[in-house]
Parts: structure tokens; sequence; C-alpha cells
């Protein structure tokens, strides 16, 4: 354990209160985990089917459950009973919130799709999962993402569409060659006879239809997830293919923020057309928000089974898959901010640290060489996509008077270490 005399920690704390007070620190992760969540439910607004028991948002917060399988849903936890999804009933909608903004991050060898984030619900295929066809399948129950950008006040400014895209499905109800742009509205439920059996296929339930950019379309391999979560290393983040029925790794439904494109206004899921099958895509660099919506509202599954209802357990903001260089950024995030400084106070003095610790000359201890650093690169943004500009952040100059204070209050000779 590490101790400073009580003077001396009081008044670096203060330093470093003072610090947190200007830039808004307190709330900034500090961590090195791999992966981050959503933060906090903004709105929960459920559809009629609702599945009972099913009813709890803040189930969507943190952490996916590990217990997702590839062959089969994990609704409940399988020794309490307690239900790890949330149901969105028919059209219903779900809307979570970032601290920190999700950034949109470039495709990459292992990131080849360029995805941001994975969407977890309760799709699975194999077993019992044949489509009317007798052709392999995989159930789903869609639901399309928008995403948003928050005002100073922390409101969603404009919300935007990801336009999905299919990568496989039966013959006959798309036309290749894939992978294809479809909105929302365009997924085909099953043709079902008098008896409600289907005989042709759809894009919902059992179904040959492999996509992106919606949720609750492609499962989970919950012990992959497990995997990276235990050994916190980038290189086992392996991400799925959607091209392909094989879960080759984390699974989840992939998003991809460079998907996204103006909406109809007042027609949330139907995307902007600036001519037949040309959409209007934008630059996003972050988001702040997701929203989920269920995609129809009085869609039932064949074979009596009820109401088509999408399920969410939770987002994954994935790890930067390439690292940014920018001497000062802590995070890998891509830009040298508040959120770096605030890393590099909380390892103030420590030594044997690391670049993400706030290590930024590598020589072992986070120090005042290394807040040097970090002022010197304050406000360098790498952009995220090629229609991205560098932002120039105005330097908060009372800052520079109050972090120096804070490393003259910690010099090396006063610390000592205890058993």
């Amino acid at each position: 354990m590490i101790r400073t005399s009580r003077a001396l920690s009081i008044r670096l704390a203060a330093a470093c209160l003072a610090a947190s007070i200007i830039f808004g620190l307190t709330s900034a992760t500090t961590d090195a985990d791999l992966f981050r969540y959503a933060d906090f439910v903004a709105d929960y607004s459920p559809g009629a089917g609702q599945f009972p028991g099913f009813e709890s948002a803040n189930i969507t917060i943190g952490p996916p459950s590990a217990l997702h399988r590839i062959e089969g849903p994990q609704n409940t936890h399988p020794e309490t009973g307690d239900p790890v999804l949330t149901s969105l009933g028919q059209h219903g909608s779900l809307t979570l919130g970032f601290n920190q903004p999700v950034t949109n991050q470039p495709q990459s060898e292992q990131n080849p799709h360029g995805y941001d984030l994975l969407v977890v619900g309760n799709a699975f295929q194999g077993g019992s999962v044949i489509t009317a066809e007798f052709d392999f399948g995989r159930w789903s129950e869609p639901g399309f993402i928008e995403v948003a950008q928050s005002d100073t006040n922390g409101n969603p400014i404009e919300w935007f569409l990801i336009l999905p895209r299919i990568f496989n499905a039966r013959p006959g109800l798309h036309v290749p060659p894939f992978p294809i742009d479809v909105t929302p509205n365009q997924l085909q439920q099953p043709i079902v006879d008098d008896f409600g059996f289907p005989f042709e296929s759809g894009d919902v339930g059992s179904s040959a239809t492999l996509l992106d950019g919606m949720v609750d379309t492609t499962p989970m391999n919950g012990a992959a997830f497990a995997t990276a979560l235990a050994s916190n290393d980038i290189a086992d983040v392996v991400l799925d293919n959607p091209a392909t029925f094989n879960i080759e790794g984390i699974g989840g439904s992939g998003v991809d923020l460079s998907r996204a494109v103006r909406q109809t206004p007042g027609q949330p899921g139907i995307p902007l057309e600036t001519s037949p099958g040309e959409f209007s895509f934008v630059s996003l660099t972050s988001i702040d928000y997701i929203r989920i919506t269920d995609v129809f509202p009085d869609d039932v599954h064949a074979d009596g089974l009820g109401p088509v209802t999408t399920e969410v357990d939770a987002v994954i903001v994935l790890p930067q898959f390439i690292t940014s260089n920018i001497p000062g950024d802590a995070n890998n995030d891509g830009r040298v901010n508040a959120i770096d400084l605030n890393i590099w106070l909380a390892h103030l003095g420590q030594t044997s640290a690391t670049l993400a610790q706030g290590d930024f000359n590598l020589d072992g201890t986070v120090d005042g060489f290394d807040y040097a650093i970090w002022q010197a690169n304050f406000g360098t943004i790498i952009p995220t996509d090629p229609f991205s500009q560098s932002a120039s952040i105005p330097e908060p100059m009372i800052i520079w008077t109050i972090i120096p204070l804070a490393i003259a209050l910690h010099p090396r000779k006063r610390w000592n270490t205890t058993p």
C-alpha cells in the first residue's frame, strides 16, 4: 500500500478536485478495462406483446451475461432464475446513454467492418432452427438502431438510422449480389398457410437471412466474451464475420457508426432517400446515445409462438483496434483531452506504470514530465473517418497553474511503502 502524510494528501486532493471541477472530470473513466457499456437508461417505451417478467430496462446497463450460447437462448440466469434480458414488445423502444462518447473507429485488420458497438440480444441458431425450406437457419427478432450526439445540456440533437445490410438470404427473398443495403421496413415476414405454419421463410424468426446493423439478429458466444473479459487483452476480442453462419468470436450484432444516415422527418426507422436506393450518409466522429426499436408494430411468429419482440441484454463499446500514437492519449481514443488528464491524475506518483496509466514518456513513473507531454498535445484529435476534421480546443489557462501545484505537492521522497 502507498501512503502519504495527511497534510500532503489533503493538499493534493484539493488540487486534483479543483482540476476536476474545471474540466468536469469526476465522471470520467480512469480504469483500463477492455470494454465499456451503456451507462444509463434515458427512455424505455415498451410496446404491446412485451414478454412478461422481462420489463426491467436497468438490466441493459453494464456488461452482458457471459452465459449466452450460440445454439440456444439464455433468457434467465440458470441458478437464480433472474432475467438477463429486456423485452421491447412490438415496436417498443429503449434508449441508452454513455457517459463518455463512443468514437467512430476505422476499419482494420482485426475489425474489418469498422464496428464500434456490439448489441447483445437472444438470437440463436442450430438445433431446431430450420427454415420453412428445411435449410439451416438463425432465430432473430430484429430491432433497428438509431444513434445521436448530445447537446450542451446532454440531450440528443438528431437521431440517425444505422442502415442495415443483408449478407445472405434465401433465394428469391432479396436480390443479390450481397451485401445489400436494406431499410427496416423492407424486412419480410414469413408467409404462412391457413393453419399459421410457414411455407416460405422471411427475415424474421427461423430465417437464412444474415444482417448487421440490427439488434437481436446475431447470436452471442458468452464463452468467448468471458475469455476476453478475463484476459483484458485486445488480441482476444474476435469479431463475427456477418457473411457466415459461423460465430467466429464474441458474436452479437455489430454496429458501425459510419453506416449512419439521415431519416425521413417524423418517421424513425425510415431513411431519407436522395434518390431511389440512395441514402444521405452522415460523418459521425462519435455518439452519446443509442436507441433500439422493435421493427414491426403487429407481427407475430408463425406456429403460434406469439408476438415478435426484440430483446436486449447489453450494449458493448468495443476497444480501439488501432493505436492512435498521439503523445498524451492515455485511453487511446484518438484525442488528447480531459479524460487523459484524469487518468494521469489518478495514477500520479505510481511506478511500474504504463502508457494507459499516464506514463507518456514510458520511463515507468507517472510524474510531471508526463503532464508536460499531455499539456503540449492537449486538444489534438486524429480524425476517425476521412470526412472528419481535426479540432482545435482552447486551452483552459487556469489548469496550467493548478496541475503544476499538484506536482509540486507530490514529491517522490514523501512516498513510502508499507506492508
